[in-house]
Formats: C-alpha cells, sequence, structure tokens
C-alpha cells in the first residue's frame, strides 16, 4: 500500500469507539469539518462534534490536528458561528500537545 495515500472514512460522531479505531496509526489530521447551519433541532452541533473528534484523537495518540478555522476569530464578537468557532481552537489548542 502507499503510505502517501490519503484514507477517508465516516464520520459517525456517535459511534465514538469507532472513531478512536479509524484514527489509530495517523500522525496528522486535517480537520476542515464544520456545520454552519442549525441541525433539524435547530442546534448547531458542530462545536460538540470538533470536540468528539479532538477526543477521539487524543484517545487514538494522533500527533496533530491541522484544524481549519475562521480568520481571527472570537468568542465575544457577537456572531454566534464565528464564537463557536474561536471556542473550537481554544479546544484544539488545550487538548493537542503539538
Amino acid at each position: 500500500q502507499n503510505p502517501t495515500q490519503v484514507k477517508t472514512y465516516p464520520l459517525g460522531f456517535d459511534q465514538f469507539d469507532e472513531l478512536v479505531n479509524n484514527f489509530r496509526g495517523v500522525d496528522v489530521l486535517y480537520c476542515t469539518y464544520w456545520m454552519r447551519y442549525e441541525d433539524k433541532t435547530g442546534k448547531n452541533p458542530g462545536l460538540q462534534r470538533i470536540k468528539t473528534i479532538v477526543d477521539a484523537c487524543v484517545k487514538a495518540e494522533v500527533k496533530r490536528i491541522v484544524y481549519v478555522s475562521h480568520t481571527k476569530p472570537s468568542v465575544d464578537c457577537g456572531i454566534s458561528y464565528i464564537e463557536a468557532k474561536a471556542r473550537a481552537e481554544a479546544y484544539v489548542a488545550a487538548n493537542m500537545q503539538s
């Protein structure tokens, strides 16, 4: 198998152990995931899902996450989408070693 081949897997947020298993052996995860709009319940699960991804990476011993966020997000900018992106950045930084 070509070691430079990019592998993709579905993101089963309700299947944490499967996420962990899928992330095992990964050195760097490039995370571009986000939900800009609300789900059927009217809530935006993006931030919680980023936390789930990070927690699974930590458990799987992923060495680094490259998280694509937003230009200069701030938790107090008054725009909930950008505030959540700032919280996601902070969660990644607080929980990953690199």
